[in-house]
């Protein structure tokens, strides 16, 4: 029989022969405004971080969806759906954007909009987590429509 030595000696032969050592590092060739959006996901200072990405590129995509969230958390939801909709027509398939402009749009009251955007999202069949997201928000969405409308029809 063999022993338990034999095999974990055996498991760490292996192991030290295969693993891979990296030697050399990674670099990423980037322009200003990828480095600055790069800068703005390592500190925490929010909204000043996003206005300098967005001031060395203004086309920047990502630091648009940053600064939508930013202007959804501060309730400023008009400037939030302008930026969703730059970053959508920047990159069409950002679904995380089109996810953040339902969700403002059921906060707004917009239900029509949300449902066109949620259902257009589901149709689309992302990637599970991002469609459970749809769902679910979906499914808010129906929820709050129906309860304005009930309490519309008390009054």
């Amino acid at each position: 029989m063999i022993s338990a030595r034999v095999i974990a000696l055996f498991i760490a032969i292996i192991t030290a022969t295969t693993a891979a050592h990296g030697s050399v590092p990674i670099v990423v060739e980037t322009g200003a405004g990828r480095r600055a959006v790069m800068k703005l996901c390592s500190d925490a200072s929010g909204q000043l971080n996003v206005d300098a990405a967005l001031h060395a590129d203004p086309k920047l995509w990502p630091a648009l969806y940053v600064r939508a969230e930013i202007f959804a958390r501060e309730c400023k939801y008009e400037l939030a759906i302008q930026d969703c909709n730059e970053a959508l027509r920047q990159y069409p398939g950002f679904i995380e954007a089109a996810l953040l402009r339902a969700s403002i749009n059921v906060r707004l009251g917009k239900y029509a909009e949300a449902s066109k955007e949620l259902n257009y999202l589901v149709s689309i069949h992302p990637r599970r987590v991002t469609l459970a997201r749809a769902l679910s928000d979906r499914g808010f969405s129906r929820r709050a429509q129906t309860h304005r409308f009930a309490m519309a029809n008390r009054q």
